[in-house]
């Protein structure tokens, strides 16, 4: 057997992640069962894997429970493969480990994105923008902020459409921190390029509001974390999930 690769690692310092691992069979014989140790940051969990039947020069992805959380500058990941079938020892032990080192980015603190991608249920190609979104959304929940901007829909709201309009050529669209106009499957460079910049402010936490029939007043206070010379202004949006 042989750990030929560990991936789903990707992410931001603190993030915790859980490794997955591809083992081969390089053998003869079918492989039923082993186990697989994970080491980083000086730190080892072991799986045991059965119930399996990976055929002579077939493969396997093992999705590891265990995680990990990654920390800042450049380490190494290690992932061996052990006890296969039952057996102390491997025919070849020189591909038993796997190792990748990884640097992952370490976000601003308190930065936040925010990503608002242009979207309309008539628009054949806009499922394109929603799995993006949504990914974004699974992979970096402390640090995306994600807006569906409708257009030609019931649920469009007509002067924030109007708005990002402006900003872009066709939909679906997206811009990250009103940013240039992108493809929905580009806005992960542009996060994790936007995530690393410090922010001139940061909101406290405590936003109170009052809601009558058909308005709501909001209030915030913002806390300057730099000087700031220019116009610099803040937007609410409020957002409502899962409408179907």
């Amino acid at each position: 057997a042989a750990v030929t690769s560990i991936s789903g690692l990707n992410g931001l310092v603190t993030q915790k992640k859980t490794p997955i691992a591809i083992v081969k069979n390089l053998g003869q014989t079918a492989l039923s069962s082993f186990d697989i140790e994970v080491t980083y940051d000086g730190n080892t969990f072991s799986e045991s894997i059965t119930g399996v039947n990976v055929a002579s020069l077939d493969e396997v992805e093992v999705e590891l429970t265990g995680e990990i959380t990654l920390i800042a500058g450049s380490n190494d990941i290690t992932a061996t493969v052990k006890n296969v079938n039952g057996n102390a020892s491997d025919d070849d032990g020189s591909n038993d480990t796997k190792t990748v080192t990884l640097d992952p980015i370490e976000p601003a603190l308190h930065k936040r994105v925010l990503v608002e991608e242009a979207t309309g249920t008539w628009c054949q190609w806009c499922p394109r923008g929603a799995v993006w979104m949504a990914i974004m959304e699974e992979r970096y929940p402390d640090h995306f902020v994600g807006v569906a901007v409708h257009n030609g829909d019931p649920m469009t709201d007509a002067v924030y459409d109007d708005g990002l309009g402006n900003l872009i050529g066709g939909y679906p669209s997206s811009v990250v921190d009103r940013g240039p106009d992108i493809d929905p499957s580009a806005m992960e460079p542009d996060f994790l390029e936007r995530v690393q910049l410090d922010p001139a402010g940061v909101l406290c936490e405590s936003i109170t509001y009052t809601a009558g029939a058909n308005t709501m007043e909001l209030s915030l206070q913002v806390v300057l974390l730099n000087d700031v010379t220019s116009d610099w202004k803040v937007a609410f949006v409020v957002t409502e999930d899962s409408v179907t």
